[in-house]
């Protein structure tokens, strides 16, 4: 009886304080009625979280609110919600999410990449200045700018940072759009003929393919943007954070809520997309769509301040 008794209290503390909430303002997204202290996560599935909000969408809205135990999160699921966000209040919603109780793990694995990185600058270092600007690779090329022009911003602190950034987010998704596309072109016969007919005429048989290529290759360049629409690599991209409350669309959003802006579901939003579950690489040379988020119905990378660094 105690359990139950205790159970209703928290129960009717989280209903009263959801209340309390919609009186003081504009009310709070809608979404999936929470359990107590442990809110939705006992419904979630981390492996297709992007599809379970997006199911939840159908029933709740573009801007849904779910509850991670203690911890509000918002999920942004539509090209419209998702410019109110990253444009409209782009300076409330630049912070990201850290991830609850990995702080301080974090910290012991930066260090040590702190380290690491310590070491490869410092071999760059010195190689700087004994090859021509042509042969220099990109870390040396930052160092030089660094020491050369006194009005860049870039101490050895942004290097690191930069390459970290770089590192980090550039390895394992590149590996994973690499292998969703050649999924895609494998089971699909006439793609894969397209794309070598135009290798063959604008590289040739015998060469090899190099970034001045790439624009005279619209047809490669529509498949790798069909990939990363139907397999963004982040379907969540990384959680935002808001610095303040806010109005998001007439509902309110609370200060540090965590923020999901579910690509995956703005990718096959079947409002803005011609049969958006098909891999169609020539939607994309019917229109001047790209990778840099300026239109937020195609966001592979993100938008705005906290665009992807690889993509810039």
């Amino acid at each position: 009886m105690l359990a139950v008794a205790a159970l209703v209290a928290i129960f009717c503390y989280f209903w009263i304080q959801g209340k309390a909430k919609s009186k003081n303002g504009p009310p709070l997204p809608p979404g999936p009625w929470p359990l107590p202290i442990v809110g939705n996560l006992p419904f979630l599935n981390s492996d297709i979280l992007h599809t379970q909000f997006q199911a939840l969408t159908q029933k709740h809205g573009p801007l849904m609110k779910i509850h991670l135990g203690s911890k509000l999160a918002i999920v942004v699921s539509s090209p419209e919600m998702a410019r109110e966000v990253l444009k409209t209040h782009d300076i409330t919603f630049a912070n990201h999410d850290l991830p609850e109780g990995l702080v301080k793990k974090m910290k012991v694995h930066v260090k040590k990449l702190d380290l690491l990185f310590d070491r490869v600058m410092e071999s760059h270092v010195k190689m700087v200045g004994k090859k021509s600007e042509d042969e220099e690779d990109f870390l040396q090329y930052l160092i030089r700018v660094k020491d050369d022009d006194e009005k860049a911003p870039l101490s050895l602190t942004h290097v690191k940072s930069l390459l970290m950034d770089m590192v980090l987010g550039g390895v394992d998704t590149s590996v994973n759009a690499s292998e969703f596309a050649m999924a895609e072109i494998v089971s699909r016969p006439e793609v894969f003929k397209k794309i070598r007919q135009e290798l063959d005429q604008v590289v040739g048989k015998d060469s090899i393919v190099e970034e001045s290529h790439l624009p005279k290759l619209p047809y490669l360049q529509a498949v790798m943007k069909e990939t990363l629409r139907l397999h963004p690599t982040l379907p969540l991209l990384v959680p935002h954070r808001n610095s303040e409350t806010s109005v998001v669309a007439g509902y309110t959003v609370p200060k540090d809520s965590k923020i999901f802006i579910n690509v995956w579901a703005i990718h096959r939003d079947p409002k803005h997309w011609d049969e958006p579950n098909e891999f169609k690489p020539e939607r994309f040379l019917e229109n001047s769509l790209d990778f840099n988020g300026g239109d937020f119905k195609y966001l592979p990378f993100g938008s705005g301040r906290r665009i992807c660094a690889n993509y810039c």
